[in-house]
């Protein structure tokens, strides 16, 4: 997994568009926030690309479970 650092990045850019819906119907994506919703996505099949922020050691777990 690769680290985005910079607001800048495109990627970045392109993940805040979706708080707005004219992004969201454009790209046809949508965000996916927390970590149950997260793993449920997951489970579903839905995930074109995830995000994962740093946290605790316990959350870190969680999220690694899911990758």
């Amino acid at each position: 997994m690769k680290e985005l650092s910079s607001v800048s990045n495109p990627i970045v850019k392109a993940a805040a568009e979706l708080k707005q819906k004219k992004y969201r119907t454009e790209q046809q994506a949508f965000l996916v926030e927390g970590m149950r919703s997260v793993e449920e996505a997951v489970n579903c099949g839905i995930v074109k690309q995830l995000f994962v922020l740093k946290g605790t050691k316990t959350a870190l777990a969680r999220q690694a479970a899911i990758i």
